[in-house]
């Protein structure tokens, strides 16, 4: 298996969520925040390392999938304004933008090892019904 060994340094703006399974959980866009059983959490505890695009095909990919489920909704534009300017690139224009991503300066070599660490106590999204 290839696998990414390369990642921005500094941390990502906006938290990710992870929680245990409920009835009817909402996730926010993004995947930003969840509603379970009606109160909203973000996990803090919750570390991850962001590697958006794995490679040049799997960004066109992606974005075109992205740009695709936007269009087939009714959201304002502001919600997924990122995919649908990258979607309205050409093929050509991605493989520009690819091509800037990784020769961005200051790439931290991070292979990212696979281990377990112990959830957090302090963690909003482990705790509650299931």
């Amino acid at each position: 298996m290839h696998r990414i060994q390369h990642r921005r340094p500094a941390q990502q703006v906006l938290p990710k969520v992870a929680f245990r399974a409920c009835s009817e959980p909402y996730i926010h866009m993004g995947n930003h925040a969840v509603n379970r059983n009606g109160a909203e959490s973000r996990c803090q505890g919750l570390s991850y390392r962001h590697f958006q695009y794995r490679s040049l095909g799997q960004l066109k990919s992606k974005i075109r999938n992205g740009v695709e489920a936007y269009e087939a909704t009714d959201l304002h534009y502001q919600f997924g304004s990122h995919w649908r300017v990258l979607g309205a690139k050409s093929d050509a224009e991605l493989v520009e933008v690819w091509r800037e991503m990784i020769a961005e300066p200051d790439l931290v070599f991070d292979p990212a090892p696979v281990k377990s660490l112990p959830r957090p106590s302090s963690c909003p999204c482990s705790t509650g019904s299931t």
